[in-house]
């Protein structure tokens, strides 16, 4: 009987499965599936409208919770489907997953982006604690590969795409191994910031930017799970390796 009632136990402590989004070319309308307490909700919207709720949803959405979730949810639904709403013909089949890794990385790096750039305006000691934390680890990695120097009279905008594709390329480690990725940077001098910027940063940016100016205080925490997985505390400092 105590082994019934742990299994009964563990199985509610255990996060249910995720549903993916679907269409319907029928209805031309997308569905995706959030859990409140376990229990499973749809919420439907017409795939012209998608964008609009997404929209509306990061308006109202903290970083947690079901709002969160159906955020998160909508924008994987806009992954899979937005090439129905910009009328661009798609292979048939599921996106393979180098696809959904790329698009993942892309908007990964564009909110580690804005949120760098919009936490270092303030000083180092008011920065989110998680960032405060990053730095450190990648200021001792620095000094490991002697590239202080380098860094110090580096621009800003440089240190912030170096910063963003070291933390990048760490949180996606295991991904980009598995994909045979290369390394985001290498070494510091061959950095090349504008081709990273070009092909990780660029093409979220927008829609990252808009999420933004609709609420600002998004880049205040880890508002999304993009910007939890990149800056989360269970990235332990030994993850953080020299490339």
């Amino acid at each position: 009987m105590s082994d019934l009632l742990e299994a009964l136990t563990n199985s509610r402590r255990a996060e249910p499965k995720r549903i993916e989004p679907r269409f319907s070319r029928r209805t031309k309308r997308v569905s995706v599936t959030v859990y409140i307490d376990e229990l499973p909700i749809d919420v439907s919207v017409s795939i012209k409208s998608l964008d609009r709720a997404i929209d509306r949803v990061c308006s109202f959405a903290d970083g947690s919770g079901p709002l969160e979730m159906l955020f998160e949810e909508l924008l994987h639904a806009r992954q899979k489907y937005g090439h129905i709403i910009d009328g661009v013909k798609q292979s048939r089949g599921r996106p393979s997953r180098f696809e959904e890794l790329s698009y993942d990385l892309q908007y990964a790096a564009a909110w580690t982006y804005s949120f760098i750039r919009h936490q270092w305006k303030r000083p180092t000691e008011h920065r989110h604690p998680l960032l405060q934390r990053a730095e450190s680890t990648f200021f001792k990695w620095l000094q490991e590969e002697k590239l202080v120097d380098g860094w110090d009279t580096a621009k800003r905008s440089w240190q912030i795409r170096f910063l963003t594709a070291f933390l990048l390329g760490n949180a996606y480690a295991d991904e980009r191994k598995c994909h045979g990725l290369a390394d985001l940077l290498a070494e510091l001098v061959k950095f090349q910031a504008d081709s990273f910027y070009r092909t990780y940063i660029q093409p979220k940016l927008k829609h990252v930017e808009s999420r933004v100016q609709n609420k600002p205080e998004l880049l205040d925490s880890l508002c999304n799970a993009y910007l939890r997985k990149v800056v989360h505390p269970r990235i332990s400092e030994a993850s953080f390796q020299a490339h």
